[in-house]
């Protein structure tokens, strides 16, 4: 039995027309040529990041050192958590390892968008100087796990932001749910069965969900979202994960298997 090779997933900002050539990055081809040895006449994936994606032949490689490929068939893919739900993770800094072991795996979820937040409990902060090199770092962490899992759709990562800059981004359209630890809040069943109600009426378009640091968000930060709450007349529900204290990457992945499951 001769098992069908996969094809590889490489990135284009943009995929023309079928019949239509493009030329891969200098970063893209050196991986297709030298990584993967992959030869004129060879076929492979492009993506472009947003959803599309287009299997593509090998032409050849350009006196610039970059490939040359074809395009042969365009379609579109949904590799997100839920299709009709926008997920917006608002999560603290933590640990810089820790931090990129998570990004990698909501990529592979198919998480929508990550905003770091710098809290009063983080345990590290990005320096103004640090902070393009690190954006970039994780960014290209992402990309890493879009080629291993198979998604089409790169997981937005934003700039490090405060809290109240994360509040102020909240819209009208969504649900708002703070997970943290000692919140008295509404279980994570009865709180998952809202979000289904909600998804089957139509009523929520995106999900926005905070996590704090190790020890979670300060007494100060947790007034800073009740008062949010009453100004801009916004709905943001505690929600409990348990008694059992989970690591910050615990409850993130765990929370958003359950929903990518639940809401797919």
């Amino acid at each position: 039995m001769v098992t069908k090779r996969r094809l590889r997933r490489f990135f284009s900002e943009n995929l023309p027309p079928v019949g239509s050539q493009i030329k891969l990055s200098l970063e893209e081809t050196s991986h297709l040529k030298k990584s993967l040895r992959l030869a004129p006449g060879d076929h492979c994936l492009v993506a472009d990041g947003a959803g599309r994606e287009a299997k593509a032949k090998v032409v050849a490689f350009l006196p610039s050192d970059q490939a040359l490929l074809t395009i042969e068939e365009l379609y579109d893919k949904n590799s997100t958590i839920s299709g009709d739900i926008f997920f917006r993770l608002h999560i603290a800094l933590i640990q810089k390892n820790k931090m990129e072991f998570l990004l990698e795996k909501c990529q592979e979820l198919g998480l929508d968008e990550i905003c770091p937040l710098e809290t009063d409990r983080s345990t590290w902060k990005l320096k103004p100087e640090a902070g393009k090199r690190v954006m970039e770092r994780w960014r290209k962490k992402s990309r890493e796990a879009v080629k291993q899992s198979g998604s089409s759709r790169l997981t937005r990562i934003e700039p490090v932001q405060t809290l109240g800059d994360a509040l102020s981004s909240l819209g009208g359209e969504g649900l708002t749910a703070v997970f943290h630890p000692g919140s008295g809040g509404v279980k994570f069943k009865d709180w998952v069965e809202t979000v289904l109600r909600e998804k089957g009426a139509g009523k929520v378009k995106q999900l926005d969900l905070f996590f704090g640091p190790e020890g979670g968000f300060s007494n100060p930060e947790l007034k800073d979202f009740e008062t949010h709450a009453a100004r801009a007349k916004q709905k943001i529900q505690y929600v409990d994960l348990g008694e059992n204290i989970l690591r910050v990457e615990t409850a993130v992945l765990g929370v958003l298997t359950a929903l990518k499951l639940l809401l797919s």
